[in-house]
């Protein structure tokens, strides 16, 4: 393999890391969290990491094994409406959006 790929490859690894502790953090939070929109909403985020995951492998294996980078077909945009209760879920559990900022604590207390 080329030390390109090396590199690749590296990143790859990392990547599936931060998604499983994503997913492990967001699994724990849902079955800590009270509230059942809380619940739901964590859940929905981990799936998501297992979503980033599983592609991430895709494109791990790729490389290892046919020293390729693949498409992804099944990964199309999405667009974002900022005003819906899940983005804003992400968005703060990321740090990006504070509930004052945004006017969203009374609408979102079990982030908080």
């Amino acid at each position: 393999m080329t030390e390109e790929i090396d590199t690749a490859l590296a990143i790859l690894k990392r990547a599936m890391q931060v998604e499983q502790e994503g997913r492990e953090f967001y699994m724990k939070t849902a079955q800590t969290t009270r509230d059942e929109k809380g619940q739901k909403t964590f859940r929905a985020l981990a799936s998501d990491e297992e979503n980033h995951l599983r592609l991430i492998k895709r494109q791990h294996d790729a490389l290892t094994s046919e020293s390729m980078w693949i498409s992804s077909p099944e990964v199309k945009p999405v667009q974002i409406d900022e005003d819906s209760e899940a983005c804003s879920a992400r968005l703060a559990c990321r740090g990006l959006l504070r509930g004052s900022d945004r006017g969203i604590d009374n609408q979102m207390p079990w982030i908080y």
